[in-house]
């Protein structure tokens, strides 16, 4: 999914410019057909959710109950930064009725249903291990070099059911205070991913065989919360 800033008048949209670089809501490759919310109770909120999965395996994907789920609900605004407009995703707010119990330390977190708060050095190769065991794990990590946020589901488990699903999505990431923060949210096989306060925001399937699935941080300086997800109270 791409976006163009610009004016609506209600009836035509004109871009701000005809030259605009393709910009996209999510850097993922399994966010599709985001719809966004009429009428909600509060007038001032734009909410927004997608369908995460991608045509090209939709098919395949190695699921027996469902060909595909909804991602989390986000919250959308624009900020100005410099001279440009910068599209900004957040959870929706009621997401933080999921967390159910805190963990102590990302390296004891195990499970399938989590999310993680996490803030790397942006001089650093370094990031977390997901849905990890013995044989798998899909990385979300920062490159130092390129200055860029990524996701690794090259060795997540089930990558060779079609040839486009084995994958590394990257993202450039720009650092704030020589740091890159991360929020993630887990629901296997699901990660929602939205870097720097939602200014980046990357969804990939990554579906892990194993049944014990921890969390693992990677290279110097990795800081984080942790806390299992369950149904809203």
């Amino acid at each position: 999914m791409q976006f163009f800033v610009g004016e609506f008048d209600g009836k035509r949209f004109a871009a701000d410019s005809a030259m605009q670089w393709p910009r996209y809501v999510d850097y993922g490759k399994d966010f599709y057909a985001g719809i966004v919310f009429n009428n909600i109770a509060d007038q001032a909120r734009v909410v927004m959710i997608g369908w995460v999965n991608n045509w090209a395996y939709a098919n395949n994907i190695p699921a027996t109950d469902y060909r595909g789920a909804m991602s989390l609900p986000r919250e959308l605004s624009l900020i100005k930064e410099g001279s440009d407009y910068v599209l900004v995703q957040k959870p929706i707010r009621e997401a933080e009725k999921l967390k159910q119990q805190s963990i102590e330390g990302l390296k004891d977190a195990v499970g399938s249903r989590m999310e993680l708060q996490l803030e790397l050095p942006a001089t650093e190769n370094s990031g977390i291990y997901v849905f990890a065991n013995e044989n798998e794990k899909t990385a979300i990590g920062f490159d130092a070099a390129t200055q860029e946020l990524y996701i690794d589901r090259t060795q997540s488990g089930a990558v060779d059911f079609h040839p486009d699903f084995s994958s590394v999505e990257r993202v450039k990431v720009a650092p704030i205070d020589g740091k890159i923060s991360l929020q993630i949210f887990l629901d296997h096989p699901i990660i929602e991913v939205f870097a720097q306060g939602g200014r980046a925001v990357v969804t990939d399937y990554a579906f892990a065989k194993g049944s014990e699935l921890k969390v693992e941080p990677f290279g110097i300086g990795v800081k984080g919360k942790a806390w299992h997800l369950g149904l809203a109270k």
